[in-house]
């Protein structure tokens, strides 16, 4: 699983742990001192042997990071001196500003390499995120899907080749989906969250068919909320569409929360509602029943793999 180290200020946390928590959920494992530093270890040294151990570092700037003396400042120069050690064509530092702020005039003296030779994302910018996604899929292109002998079906998803399903829900269900996130995370099923509230026309929304088609399977929430939903109703034609391209592969994992979709009397619902056997997590809320509901769902994930395979 590609690593990513998160140097940043301390002034900047919150906006950097926002990030962390963006980039887990596209599947990566990030690395920042207050998330992965743990109780009794020598900070110094765990810090030093993260950098030394990521694949890519992202600096976070700020007019408040690169104004101020200390450790980041360090980070950033123990980052360049790494540069000096990989092939031109190949990336490691990934300047990250989170407003804007002037890239600091840092240099490496013995490899001529200056800290503002390196290509900035803007997160700040509508599309940030998005173009820092796609630079590290450029440069560290994964095959999505586990190939089968090379994962143990018991954790489905911890490899460099790991598996994805892409989350389709309402925000009003968003405590449910964020459930089904983690267990799902903690079962080795590498997730994204659908951002189903972004307005239409938002940048980040442009490569929303593309991300879906990147995805092995779409696991679609159904409620009261999400079956009025133009952007799930989107999301689900798009996987529907795959499915065809696929030769009827199966894409498309529906569970439901109500019976909004089984009181459905046309358009896709009932296409889904006709079609396909939905998940039934209506008591999540009670423990031993949501269990249940997940074990199998994701029994049938493995199923579907094996049936890929």
């Amino acid at each position: 699983m590609l690593q990513i180290f998160l140097a940043h200020a301390h002034e900047d946390k919150t906006e950097v742990m926002k990030l962390y928590k963006r980039l887990q959920q596209q599947g990566y494992k990030p690395w920042m001192d207050k998330k992965d530093l743990l109780g009794g270890q020598r900070w110094d040294d765990a810090i030093q042997k993260a950098i030394n151990g990521s694949d890519i570092f992202i600096a976070c700037l700020s007019k408040r990071s690169v104004e101020k003396r200390g450790y980041v400042q360090r980070e950033f120069k123990m980052a360049l001196n790494k540069c000096g050690d990989i092939p031109a064509d190949e990336i490691y530092l990934v300047p990250v500003r989170l407003d804007d702020c002037i890239i600091p005039k840092l240099r490496q003296q013995e490899y001529g390499i200056n800290f503002d030779d390196y290509q900035a994302i803007d997160l700040f910018e509508t599309d940030g995120f998005e173009q820092l996604v796609k630079s590290i899929d450029h440069h560290f292109p994964v095959d999505r899907a586990p190939k089968v002998g090379e994962t143990q079906l018991e954790d489905f998803g911890n490899s460099a080749n790991a598996y994805f399903c892409f989350i389709s829900y309402s925000s009003k269900d968003q405590e449910f989906a964020e459930r089904l996130y983690a267990d799902l995370q903690n079962k080795g099923v590498r997730c994204w969250y659908a951002p189903e509230d972004l307005p239409i026309g938002a940048k980040i929304r442009v490569g929303i068919d593309e991300a879906i088609r990147r995805y092995d399977k779409l696991l679609l929430i159904l409620s009261e909320s999400s079956v009025n939903s133009q952007w799930v109703e989107q999301e689900v034609e798009t996987a529907l569409e795959k499915e065809r391209d696929r030769n009827n592969q199966v894409v498309l994992f529906p569970v439901r929360l109500d019976n909004a979709v089984m009181d459905s009397g046309d358009g896709w619902t009932r296409l889904i509602k006709n079609t396909r056997n939905i998940g039934d997590f209506s008591r999540w809320k009670d423990h031993d029943a949501y269990q249940r509901s997940f074990e199998r769902l994701v029994r049938d994930l493995k199923a579907s793999l094996v049936a890929k395979g």
